[in-house]
Formats: structure tokens, C-alpha cells, sequence
């Protein structure tokens, strides 16, 4: 006697096997304030080597004196908005809850960070350019307004159209986004 297959079972795992799998570890539709502490929580830096006297430096490529700089920690978030304005939307605000609450946290208390506003590649650099300035000004004050986030620690800058994503496809809504740069470690007055 023959045990029955059962194709059912066979099949969900292999439609998963073959389904494309894309994800990007610092760019989240819908992020939890974990997934956002974790993309901008600073990498602890490596020991630095000790020299031994004659001995070479190793070369690098980075800043003066050869140490090598990492890439600033930063996230995409899909932050919505009311169509060709800077008015949120009740998903941008649910996205900034998660945001707020992860600048709340400890591991992020004392950082500052950059809030850069893009758009897509519809209407022309300059009308762009300004969009994406007022929506991350709109982020900023929704975080400053909301969750007692100090305005020290916030910068907002619009780049527009400048830097797509997604550039075969320059006017997909993956363009649409708001990024947050970690700039650094103290949040002090400027």
C-alpha cells in the first residue's frame, strides 16, 4: 500500500521557495520602533590596533590620519501625505508613533538626527525641492509637537528629486520617502 501524498502541503512551501524575496534591512513600510532603533542605534567602533614603534600604519581609504569612517546610520521611512501637500496622513502619523517612540528610547536618547524629505521624479526640481523641505519640516514639527522630541536634536533638509531610489522607475511611490540620518552621538545646541 502506497502512503497518500498530501500536494497541499507541498505546495506552500514551494511557492515560497520560489517567490522573489527582496527585503532592504534599513528601509520599512511599516516599522516597529525596534526595527528603527536598530537601523539607527550607532555601531559600537572596533578597538583601535596598537603600533608598534617603526612599524607602518595600515593605509586606508577615510579620514585624516588613515582611520576608516562608516557610513552614518539612517532609515527610509513610506511616510505619507496628503496629496501634493505636507499635511500627514493617519498612516505617516502611525509611522511617526513608532519613529517618536524609538527617539524616546535610551539607546537613542542624545542623538541628533537629519530628517531628509524626498520626492519622486513628477513636477519640475524646483516645486520638488521645495515639497520635500516642507514634508521633513512637517516630520520634525510632528515629533517636536507629539513626542517631546527636543528641536536640538532634529534637523529637516529637502532633497527632492535628487536622489531616486528607484531610478528605472523615477516616478514609482518608492521614491516617496522620508530618510532619518543619525548624525551623532550628543545633542547639543548649534
Amino acid at each position: 500500500m502506497r502512503p497518500k501524498l498530501r500536494w497541499h502541503l507541498l505546495i506552500v512551501p514551494c511557492a515560497l521557495l520560489l517567490a522573489p524575496v527582496t527585503v532592504d534591512a534599513q528601509s520599512f513600510s511599516n516599522p516597529t520602533s525596534a526595527d528603527i532603533i536598530k537601523a539607527l542605534k550607532p555601531k559600537p567602533k572596533p578597538p583601535r590596533a596598537r603600533t608598534l614603534v617603526g612599524a607602518q600604519k595600515p593605509r586606508g581609504i577615510g579620514v585624516e590620519g588613515g582611520e576608516t569612517t562608516e557610513p552614518p546610520q539612517s532609515i527610509n521611512l513610506q511616510v505619507n501625505f496628503e496629496f501634493d501637500s505636507s499635511n500627514l496622513t493617519n498612516d505617516a502619523r502611525l509611522t511617526l508613533k513608532a519613529l517618536g517612540d524609538a527617539m524616546q528610547a535610551k539607546d537613542l536618547a542624545g542623538l541628533r538626527f537629519r530628517i531628509v524629505g524626498h520626492t519622486d521624479a513628477v513636477g519640475t526640481v524646483d516645486y520638488n525641492l521645495d515639497l520635500s523641505k516642507r514634508r521633513a519640516e512637517a516630520v520634525r514639527s510632528h515629533l517636536v509637537q507629539f513626542y517631546s522630541i527636543d528641536a536640538k536634536r532634529l534637523e529637516a533638509e529637502g532633497k527632492g528629486k535628487s536622489e531616486l531610489i528607484d531610478t528605472a522607475n523615477p516616478e514609482d511611490g518608492i521614491n516617496r520617502r522620508v530618510q532619518i540620518i543619525t548624525l551623532s552621538q550628543e545633542a547639543r545646541g548649534r
